[in-house]
């Protein structure tokens, strides 16, 4: 059944993780992949820390007060169904998980009913799209933002100043970890250095907007004076061509590089954003190595992900060419190490490429963060900022706390809520409706069929050909 001789580890773009009593595999960011129950959490943790399998399953043994052969049974079942997560570990050193101690106290919790939608107590983060207006029309945009080109935004639709300012002084109070200012672009607002201005007051952090648009050294010399100490500039090739198509505006590269220019001779530190799409993945090492040389210190990477805006199948790289990446990108890594250069590059693995490889992640509407509209409402997920139905509230009238307790946002996490929805789908008379909502994603369903409420094509009982990318 098992070779007890092997040992396993997460594979490199996993770890385990507890948050609010539950256990979970996150990903390397942080994205809650697999809710793990008392049980298999402790039996997973077991398995990464023991120097073998045949000490596991003297471990589990012992802990449940069953044989031997009944725990190779339940540990052969978890390695298989977590199979997409695991690998063998050929290093004689164990892994550091959770802590043995620790995780038996995991398994005193194995008879408990644990939800896995953990909600924090309040928000941790506010992102805060301010405009959905932007100098660029990026292909792979996810918040689909109108383009604007040159001109600003002239619009009293976004929160004012002052009752941003009031939404900060409270999430302050209350213990928010993280503001960001987002968009479109937020720097088609005339009154942008306004927001910043309050943001960086009471939440001077790292990066706390970013930006694609033309900056003149008027303009970040004026950021630099109220005290920006960071931004993040989006780029995705050194290939001005390919920049400028997934871009969509010729010329934007070369704007681009010149507002990174005027950012470092304002004194503001600059960290880069790229995503990687089929068009510029085979740019990617030289981008790193011309960033470096810029004396950009750190560098931020994600593969394009579905949206439901502006989406195509096409802008996914193919497995041809993740591998190509992975192995062209170890010099560049080792270089980047040397100079004390930070990024969140990491191998991706290539795509299932069978049905039944498919993991869905756990979503994380509403669970620690608020994402805000230009208007004030407050969106469950913001890929669906176009639909109504996903509006818990609105920030022009009510508190943070207020709204994060409201009904409006307590429904989003009911499984039930939006069932009369699904009238007429295979949904509506599934036995597993309760269950299955916490991994639902609305955005693959409208990707794939043009609404929102229908059966998520990743679902076991889905499209039998649709592959997670």
């Amino acid at each position: 059944m098992i070779n007890l001789n092997k040992k396993y580890k997460l594979k490199e773009q996993y770890k385990l993780g507890s948050d609010e009593n539950c256990n979970y595999i996150l990903s390397h960011t942080g994205v809650k992949c697999v809710f793990l129950n008392p049980l298999p959490a402790f039996i997973l943790n077991n398995i990464l820390q023991s120097n073998n399998l045949a000490a596991t399953v003297e471990t589990l043994s012992a802990a449940l007060t069953i044989s031997e052969d009944e725990a190779k049974v339940k540990i052969f079942n978890i390695i298989e169904k977590l199979s997409d997560y695991l690998e063998e570990n050929p290093s004689i050193e164990s892994d550091s998980v959770f802590d043995i101690e620790k995780s038996k106290e995991i398994l005193k919790r194995n008879k408990e009913f644990i939800c896995p939608v953990t909600k924090a107590e309040h928000p941790r983060k506010i992102k805060f799209y301010l405009t959905d207006y932007c100098p660029r029309a990026c292909i792979y945009c996810f918040a689909g933002a109108k383009y604007i080109g040159k001109e600003k935004q002239q619009c009293n639709s976004f929160l004012s100043v002052d009752r941003f300012k009031e939404i900060i002084l409270e999430a302050k109070e209350i213990g928010v970890n993280n503001i960001e200012i987002s968009g479109g672009d937020p720097f088609v607002l005339p009154e942008i250095y306004e927001y910043l201005d309050v943001m960086i007051k009471y939440f001077p952090y790292e990066w706390g907007t970013s930006t694609k648009a033309h900056l003149t050294k008027f303009e970040t010399d004026r950021l630099a004076t109220i005290g920006l100490p960071e931004i993040q500039v989006s780029i995705d090739s050194f290939i001005p061509e390919h920049a400028d198509k997934l871009m969509g505006v010729k010329g934007a590269f070369e704007e681009i590089l010149e507002t990174i220019k005027n950012l470092q001779e304002s004194g503001i530190v600059v960290t880069t954003k790229t995503t990687i799409t089929s068009i510029n993945i085979l740019d990617i090492p030289q981008l790193f190595m011309k960033l470096i040389a810029m004396g950009i210190k750190h560098l931020r990477f994600s593969y394009y992900y579905i949206s439901a805006n502006r989406h195509g199948d096409y802008l996914y790289p193919t497995n041809h060419q993740i591998e190509w990446l992975n192995k062209n990108m170890k010099e560049p890594l080792a270089y980047a190490k040397e100079k004390g250069v930070i990024t969140d590059f990491y191998n991706h693995e290539p795509y299932a490429t069978s049905r039944g490889a498919n993991n869905r992640l756990i979503c994380g509407g509403f669970t620690e963060t608020l994402c805000v509209k230009p208007d004030g409402g407050v969106l469950f997920c913001d890929s669906l900022n176009h639909s109504d139905d996903f509006i818990a509230g609105n920030l022009k009238t009510q508190g943070i706390i207020e709204l994060w307790n409201s009904d409006g946002v307590k429904n989003m996490n009911d499984p039930f809520f939006f069932k009369e929805k699904y009238k007429g789908t295979k949904c509506y008379d599934c036995h597993l409706f309760g269950n299955c909502f916490y991994k639902r994603c609305y955005v693959r369903t409208f990707a794939k069929y043009g609404r929102y409420f229908d059966i998520d094509p990743a679902c076991p009982f889905g499209d039998p050909e649709y592959i997670i990318k």
